[in-house]
C-alpha cells in the first residue's frame, strides 16, 4: 500500500515539475508568439500546456540549450528528490554518528 501511495505522490510531483519547467520556459522567452497559443490566457497571466515544453525543446535546445537545460534540471531533480528522501534521513544520522565517534566529544 505505501508503495501505491507513493507511486501516486511521485506521480503528483512529476506533473507539477512539468508544469514548473513549461511556465519558467515560456516565461523565459517572455510567451513569444512561437511558443504557440496558451490553454489559458487572462490579462499577463498565461498556461501553457504542461507536456509542450518537450515539444519547445525538440524543436529548440540545440539553439538555447541553457533555458532547456534549466527545464530538464527543473523536471529530473523534482523525481530524483522525491526518490532520495526516504533514504536522506537516516544516510544523515548514520554519516553524523560516524563523525561523532572520529571526532570524539565536543567541549
Amino acid at each position: 500500500m505505501q508503495v501505491a501511495r507513493a507511486l501516486v505522490l511521485l506521480t503528483f510531483i512529476g506533473l507539477g515539475a512539468i508544469v514548473a519547467a513549461t511556465q519558467t520556459v515560456a516565461s523565459l522567452f517572455n510567451y513569444q508568439t512561437a511558443l504557440g497559443a496558451p490553454l489559458i490566457s487572462r490579462g499577463a497571466y498565461k498556461l501553457h500546456p504542461p507536456l509542450r515544453v518537450f515539444v519547445w525543446s525538440a524543436r529548440w535546445h540545440d539553439r538555447y540549450p541553457r533555458v532547456f537545460g534549466l527545464a530538464h534540471h527543473l523536471v529530473g531533480r523534482r523525481c530524483i528528490d522525491f526518490g532520495l528522501r526516504g533514504f536522506r534521513a537516516p544516510v544523515e544520522r548514520r554519516a553524523s554518528l560516524t563523525w561523532r565517534r572520529r571526532l570524539g566529544p565536543v567541549h
